[in-house]
């Protein structure tokens, strides 16, 4: 087990010490002249913002069509007024999503696909809302809830996704034989993760042919031209 008692700080350090952990107990590679303490013959990488890149170039000849984007939230209050339960939304129109946040605020982000092309590098983001911003937010969300032309902003961040073609996660076999990808969720990771367990093990024991989701998800969807539509809308996983 690493000892983690001298944890690095930054998010640089932290992915080389999980670098050299995973160098350590569990090389991929099959030809290493002397034998690792343990040496799998299958495996899952499910990367996180800090591993795509990483992920990438470790499965040589293998194309993921996935990078980081910024992705905006911004923190209404709502007038003293109107405090009361209110549900999550998803707004289509204002393509916008709104969820509870302590009581006397909203959430409010973006649905927007064009947030896609807000390339980021997890290191080194803006992760501050500029005023223009968040000025957008308000108007959107005030055009669902009228009575919010007179709340204000209490604060803003910005946080990333990874982001597929579609919006979709990638579950598949591929690269060399025994490895396998579970990535590019696209902000749906956490909501999922049970689903996607039960999915990857199924994958790993059993096959593609072990769970009836799967194929939908295969890689080679974005080379064939068949990107999964949502019910929704293009892009948006519900």
């Amino acid at each position: 087990m690493a000892d983690y008692s001298e944890f690095p700080t930054t998010p640089t350090a932290w992915q080389e010490q999980q670098i050299r952990d995973w160098e350590t107990v569990t090389p991929l590679s099959t030809e290493d002249p002397e034998p690792p303490r343990r040496k799998p013959d299958r495996g899952a990488l499910i990367p996180g913002l800090f591993f795509v890149v990483l992920a990438i170039s470790l499965m040589a000849g293998v194309d993921l069509p996935i990078h980081v984007c910024r992705h905006k939230i911004s923190i209404v209050l709502w007038p003293e007024t109107e405090r009361r339960p209110h549900p999550m939304v998803y707004d289509f129109v204002t393509s916008i999503y709104t969820r509870p946040e302590m009581g006397e605020h909203i959430l409010v982000g973006g649905l927007d696909a064009e947030e896609s092309q807000d390339s980021a590098d997890p290191d080194a983001y803006r992760e501050g809302v500029s005023l223009d911003e968040s000025t957008d937010a308000l108007a959107r969300v005030s055009h669902r809830f009228p009575v919010l032309a007179e709340g204000h902003i209490a604060r803003g961040y910005a946080g990333c996704f990874d982001v597929s073609p579609d919006w979709h996660p990638v579950l598949d076999r591929v690269g060399p034989e025994g490895y396998h990808v579970a990535a590019g969720f696209s902000g749906h990771g956490f909501k999922l993760s049970p689903a996607v367990g039960h999915m990857m093990a199924t994958l790993i024991t059993e096959g593609s042919a072990g769970h009836p989701d799967l194929p939908t998800f295969r890689l080679s969807r974005f080379a064939e031209g068949k990107p999964i539509r949502g019910t929704y809308g293009d892009w948006l996983m519900c």
